[in-house]
């Protein structure tokens, strides 16, 4: 996890389950820039269910500055 970031114990397991997902749909320059899975079925992956991991954060700046 990088720095300053806080995941419950419980998601944990989640997001590097995710992680690890993605990165087996996600190009490579050592496979010529086709994905994992792509290079073991012959087909380009779906990515269209995929959504946003997390939540929207905005950042509150007072009015004297």
């Amino acid at each position: 996890m990088p720095s300053g970031v806080e995941l419950g114990q419980e998601f944990q397991a989640k997001a590097m389950e995710t992680a690890c997902y993605l990165v087996n749909r996600s190009p490579s320059s050592a496979l010529e820039d086709k994905t994992l899975q792509e290079e073991c079925i012959r087909k380009k992956p779906s990515l269209s269910h995929l959504g946003v991991f997390g939540c929207d954060a905005y950042v509150h700046i007072r009015k004297e500055k």
